[in-house]
């Protein structure tokens, strides 16, 4: 995923919106892509970065952090982890198998709008 291009992401990011949009309420989410950068790793080059084309949500349900624990914490194991950047949820399709796409796109929905039942580890 390191090698991946700008223009294959992109390409990648378009598709997961055409086929994600359909399934979410245009009233309570705004999804785009836009150009970003991913950070190649850790060790000797933690600040090294590759230009990426980035996935940007907001719900008006949800805060962008809200929305963001509600990814982290799914109750059937489809966990999501992004970041936020300028009250925007991000998405960075570098750090997705395209195999994992479909299901992220058919889990995608429930995150944004339905109630799920997202425990604090720290409260039980």
């Amino acid at each position: 995923m390191i090698r991946a291009t700008p223009q294959e992401l992109k390409r990648r990011a378009e598709n997961f919106i055409r086929e994600l949009r359909p399934e979410l309420p245009l009233d309570e989410v705004e999804i785009e892509t836009a150009d970003g950068t991913s950070l190649a790793g850790g060790g000797s080059t933690p600040s090294q970065t590759l230009p990426t084309r980035i996935i940007r949500i907001a719900s008006a349900r949800y805060s962008t952090t809200k929305l963001e624990q509600r990814l982290r914490r799914a109750p059937a194991g489809t966990s999501v982890i992004a970041r936020v950047e300028d009250d925007r949820l991000i998405v960075d399709l570098r750090t997705v198998f395209p195999e994992q796409e479909a299901l992220l796109i058919r889990t995608w929905p429930r995150f944004c709008t339905e109630e799920l039942k997202c425990y604090d580890i720290g409260a039980i």
